[in-house]
């Protein structure tokens, strides 16, 4: 593990497990001050990304399921950045909903995209942040190079050997309610219109919290109609909106 602190002091500790974290991984440090992020082992890893024809939901169109290999590990922050943790790194909320809530500092900062993340003036997804956007600010406050997952890098990280719907290993034959999916993730069926604090829900495997839920997440690929239907390494889409 690997707690940044975005108090500006810009100091980096590492931990060898979770029951080296001080207070532990649910300690509330972690979704404020602290930015906790975990080393996902992908050097050399393989895993089918995409759903299948079969699953719920799907449009076999859009979506082929297709043999990805990554070639290295990274890093994923262990819940996803809350506002607290964005008000100290960036200054501001802007785009947030919830904010006047007694628990917002500790629910994600939403009602982001791309260009917030980037900068108005990044127009290539191969390009650096722009010095004005979110993710410089970051790196400013952390002293890191940090950066948006790929697409394939959010799913090998969301779907944890998985290959089921959900990341805990489970399906559903509902969409609209599910036992199954209430278990992992705040969606509309259980979150009344509105996010929740991080962390409260199961994680998965590689214990990350809310990667199914609560808030849509952005990636470094630009979007596309259809995912490639061949085996490939290391893919990162850089054109398109």
């Amino acid at each position: 593990y690997m707690a940044l602190d975005l108090s500006g002091a810009k100091g980096t500790l590492y931990y060898t497990c979770a029951e080296a974290l001080p207070g532990g991984v649910s300690n509330d440090l972690y979704k404020t001050d602290k930015l906790l992020m975990r080393k996902i082992h992908a050097c050399n890893k393989t895993f089918r990304m995409g759903a299948p024809t079969w699953e719920l939901g799907n449009d076999p169109w859009t979506e082929q399921p297709h043999i990805v290999v990554l070639t290295n590990d990274f890093w994923s922050g262990v819940y996803p950045i809350t506002q607290r943790q964005r008000f100290l790194a960036c200054g501001d909320l802007d785009g947030c909903t919830c904010t006047d809530k007694p628990d917002s500092p500790m629910r994600p900062a939403n009602g982001g995209s791309f260009k917030p993340l980037y900068g108005d003036a990044c127009r290539s997804y191969a390009t650096r942040p722009s010095l004005n956007s979110l993710l410089m600010k970051m790196r400013d406050v952390t002293g890191l190079d940090l950066d948006a997952p790929t697409e394939a890098q959010w799913e090998f990280a969301c779907r944890a050997g998985a290959t089921t719907r959900f990341n805990n290993g489970s399906d559903t034959e509902d969409l609209t309610t599910s036992d199954r999916l209430d278990a992992i993730g705040w969606y509309d069926g259980n979150s009344y219109g509105e996010t929740h604090p991080v962390g409260l829900k199961t994680p998965n495997a590689f214990g990350l919290f809310d990667l199914q839920g609560n808030v849509a997440e952005v990636v470094k690929d630009g979007f596309t109609d259809n995912l490639p239907s061949r085996n490939c390494v290391n893919p990162l889409v850089t054109d398109g909106n």
